[in-house]
């Protein structure tokens, strides 16, 4: 029997769930960007319910733009709907990876 306490498989169980969700976003053009596809508002607001996160706002803007830092200045750059699918699948293994870890 493994030893975790409920918090924990609570944890596990949304943190797997909110990764699968990632998934099911889409991502369409806006401007010179892209945008969360607004055809399932459920999907944004089931992974920032799930992954503890602080918005909706704070989802999009995370995964349809790129931040540069340069001397202190932090500039935000709009990605392209392939780019943000390809920064949305790879927070999806990062947290997928970090869970693994810390698992084993």
């Amino acid at each position: 029997q493994l030893a975790f306490t409920d918090n924990e498989v609570n944890a596990i169980f949304s943190l797997t769930a909110g990764c699968l969700r990632i998934g099911d976003l889409e991502f369409v053009s806006s401007g010179d960007g892209s945008q969360i596809c607004k055809k399932n508002n459920t999907v944004p607001l089931a992974i920032v319910q799930l992954l503890g996160l602080n918005s909706i706002e704070a989802l999009t803007s995370a995964l349809t733009n790129k931040a540069i830092e340069v001397r202190g200045a932090r500039t935000l750059s709009p990605c392209s709907p392939e780019n943000a699918r390809e920064g949305a699948d790879a927070l999806a293994k990062a947290i997928f990876g970090r869970l693994f870890d810390w698992l084993v």
